[in-house]
């Protein structure tokens, strides 16, 4: 885990369009381009709030692989506790065509609830409740290497309002199909009982330079953000899968997740017994054992991050809040 400090005067913080002076970056030991994979999709994306096996599997990163920002209005905070309170599920596929990416956050677990009054301005999103998400063509340069070359976008759903908000930040230099956001159709957010499910789907192009499918691989970071800046004075909490969108080092594709693409899972069945009788048997009327495979629901699938109890993260460092997240 890289470790440094950092202290930042106001008024450069000003410049970057921060709100708060000074916030504590904590890295987990393995959150610098961590390495993870994504099967293939069995069924049609539907952005409609629920998670089906196929149209989804679970994308179930190690605690270690997470790093977190946490500001306060005074910068009083020390470390990032309520950041690590936030609890959610993530979910990925892809096909041919697109990658396809959920997140599903417990907003009981939301320190401040559930707040996103950037309506007017998509843009400060990042400051309320979010979900960033980063993309960009798969690396063989060192963790740190300062490239900065990505697609990264933020979407969400205003609490006051009840409306899907759009933002797009960075566009990958080599695109060949940006994404063209329309929400019910290439994204969506729903406000289910306690759950904010997030919904979205990246056409390949909008960060690679060509499509890709089974074998292929690509850097991706995604942040989940959980504060209320806007409404409750400068409240910033950010939880990041692997580095480079938020906090330290700033914005570095190298720092992304590495994604490699893996084919569907393959369907199984178990064969009934054969219960014929023998030639001269007498026959038993037999029941063959159930081969359906147990309903269960998705709560099998995911994982719940509840960071707070982790340990591996360790170490906690002071760093500038750059703009944008």
């Amino acid at each position: 885990m890289k470790k440094a400090v950092a202290i930042v005067l106001c008024l450069f913080l000003a410049c970057m369009g921060a709100v708060s002076s000074l916030a504590v970056w904590n890295a987990g030991a393995n959150s610098e381009a961590p390495k993870m994979s994504v099967q293939k999709a069995t069924q049609a994306w539907q952005p409609d709030g629920v998670i089906n096996d196929g149209e989804y599997y679970a994308f179930t990163p190690d605690a270690s692989m997470f790093s977190f920002v946490e500001t306060n209005a005074d910068s009083s905070n020390t470390d990032t506790s309520n950041a690590e309170k936030v609890q959610f599920k993530t979910y990925a596929s892809y096909d041919d065509s697109y990658f396809y990416f959920a997140v599903d956050v417990d907003i009981t677990s939301l320190p401040f609830g559930f707040v996103q009054d950037q309506g007017d301005n998509p843009g400060n999103m990042w400051q309320d409740q979010a979900v960033q998400f980063c993309a960009a063509p798969a690396t063989t340069d060192a963790p740190g290497s300062a490239d900065s070359d990505r697609t990264e976008y933020g979407f969400g759903l205003t609490s006051d309002t009840n409306t899907q908000i759009f933002t797009s930040w960075a566009e990958y230099s080599g695109q060949v199909a940006a994404l063209d956001a329309q929400a019910g159709t290439d994204y969506s957010v729903t406000k289910n009982g306690n759950d904010l499910i997030y919904e979205i789907r990246m056409p390949w192009g909008a960060f690679l330079p060509a499509n890709i499918t089974t074998g292929g691989a690509f850097g991706f970071c995604f942040v989940v953000s959980a504060g209320d800046q806007a409404s409750d004075g400068g409240t910033l909490l950010h939880i990041q899968f692997a580095q480079g969108c938020t906090g330290d080092p700033g914005k570095d594709a190298s720092l992304f997740g590495q994604i490699s693409l893996e084919a569907a899972p393959v369907a199984t069945t178990t064969a009934a017994p054969d219960t014929t009788a023998a030639p001269g048997d007498t026959a038993v009327a037999t029941t063959a054992p159930s081969t359906a495979a147990p309903t269960g629901d998705n709560s099998t699938l995911f994982v719940i991050l509840a960071i707070a109890s982790v340990v591996v993260l360790g170490g906690v460092v002071v760093v500038a809040r750059k703009a944008r997240g």
